[in-house]
């Protein structure tokens, strides 16, 4: 039988399927910019699992700083490891670690909505190395002042730079690209600190002729810094 792996906050090999893991595009946060110069700082934990899929556990290190009124830029860094069940393949990646490069956009100063992109890449045990491009848009309204549900639709393509080993048999890793969404909801706990929980939803084709959905679950812990005196 074979498995899942979903790569670092989102995902990656996959069952019945061998495609290119897209990147992370978990978003754990409003699309309300920050004030000029605050930044914020977002702890990620991920879990994975369903028919098919093997348990995963991972997680993502963010930091995003807003440079203008509308503009934010930032990366995260991030890994997942597969936990083998007694149905599990042996040719799944077991560990997989991934970055990106993230830039947050509010056209024409809105506060509800921002477009949101990014580059990156991973590799995996297998020795398979993937380069990435993204882009979405990220929607949210606060209520109460704390409470602030959150969603919007992604794409992504995922590049194999080194295909690894090959999985599934003779099957490699082709040009996959992504399509999907995610929606969340982010609660206030103080003014610097906010906590989040999210899901998010992708489907992929590869040129290899393989497609894969994943379906990943996520939660998020941000701190709010200061900007510079």
């Amino acid at each position: 039988m074979r498995t899942l792996f979903l790569c670092g906050l989102i995902s990656v090999c996959l069952a019945c399927s061998v495609v290119t893991p897209p990147p992370m595009m978990a978003r754990h946060g409003s699309a309300m910019p920050a004030a000029v110069g605050e930044g914020d700082l977002t702890m990620i934990g991920i879990g994975a699992s369903g028919a098919f899929v093997d348990p995963v556990a991972g997680g993502e290190l963010r930091g995003v700083s807003q440079v203008t009124d509308n503009l934010a830029v930032g990366a995260g860094l991030g890994g997942a490891y597969r936990l083998p069940t007694e149905d599990s393949d042996d040719d799944p990646p077991d560990l997989a670690l991934g970055g990106r490069i993230i830039a947050l956009y509010n056209p024409g100063g809105l506060k509800w909505m921002r477009v949101v992109g990014g580059t990156g890449g991973g590799l995996t045990d297998t020795g398979l190395a993937y380069a990435t491009a993204d882009v979405g848009a990220l929607f949210s309204w606060t209520f109460f002042d704390r409470l602030t549900p959150y969603g919007g639709p992604a794409v992504a393509v995922s590049i194999p730079v080194t295909r690894g080993a090959a999985m599934s048999g003779a099957v490699r890793p082709g040009v996959t690209g992504w399509a999907g969404g995610m929606v969340g909801v982010e609660y206030r706990l103080s003014d610097k600190l906010y906590t989040s929980v999210e899901g998010s939803i992708l489907e992929g084709w590869s040129t290899n002729g393989e497609a894969a959905g994943i379906f990943v679950g996520s939660v998020g812990l941000r701190y709010r810094f200061d900007a510079e005196p």
